[in-house]
């Protein structure tokens, strides 16, 4: 992971932080058999749910919304609507569709306001949630997911192994048949792992080390996340 020389204070921001983005997920059971795919399964009290949510955004400054892509009908476990505080904010933004919610922020990004902000859209989205005679609301996943960007340190594709070895607690040797001249340099890599967390029921830390672009530039990538899935009861 990214060398640090110490802790920051959780309440205040880092002085050049790499962070690109965090985002909050909340995903819940979508209706019928759990073998179709999610696209293809219907979220029943999404829309009445999607009516009251324009009422509770707007409560909490969230004035704008935009349609992700109104030419297409809304699938099960994928963003519909995005929620920005005005036309110039991209972020933050909360986000809503069958079968999920997220709260993303961008490097403007403190753990104690984005905290608040998560439990007021979620607490906020519970209440505009009906409550269904025919189906149970049930949380099957919550994610939490961290993007830091560094940019490269020449533009070169090889510039990864480099930032691999030199910049973070990683390191990567590679054969010398891979160091001679019979082959060129590195197009693309990527490093990825995941870990059950101790202590933690059905939750998994994973972070991949990758390359890409990043508001047109291009960039090393490193994503973290801590995922928790709930076990759904058996019929």
């Amino acid at each position: 992971m990214r060398k640090s020389s110490k802790s920051p204070n959780t309440s205040s921001k880092l002085p050049n932080a790499p962070l690109a983005e965090v985002v909050f997920e909340l995903r819940w059971k979508l209706a019928g058999d759990e073998s179709i795919p999610a696209p293809f399964r219907p979220d029943p009290g999404y829309y009445v749910c999607l009516d009251a949510f324009f009422a509770t955004a707007e409560k909490l400054g969230f004035r704008v919304s935009k349609r992700v892509n109104p030419s297409l009908i809304a699938t099960g476990h994928s963003v519909d609507f995005r929620f920005y505080k005005s036309e110039a904010d991209g972020f933050p933004l909360l986000q809503l569709g069958p079968g999920i919610f997220a709260v993303n922020e961008s490097s403007a990004y403190t753990w104690v306001k984005y905290k608040k902000l998560c439990l007021e859209g979620l607490k906020g989205f519970l209440s505009s949630y009906p409550k269904l005679t025919k189906s149970t609301f049930e949380f099957t996943q919550l994610e939490l997911k961290y993007i830091d960007a560094f940019k490269a340190h020449t533009g070169n594709a090889s510039d990864y192994l480099e930032f691999l070895n030199s910049s973070t607690n990683l390191s990567l040797a590679l054969p010398e048949f891979l160091r001679s001249r019979a082959v060129g340099s590195i197009q693309n890599g990527q490093v990825a792992m995941t870990y059950p967390v101790s202590g933690a029921k059905d939750t998994l830390f994973s972070f991949s080390l990758g390359r890409a672009a990043v508001s047109g530039v291009q960039s090393i990538v490193l994503e973290t996340k801590v995922i928790t899935t709930f076990a759904q009861p058996s019929t």
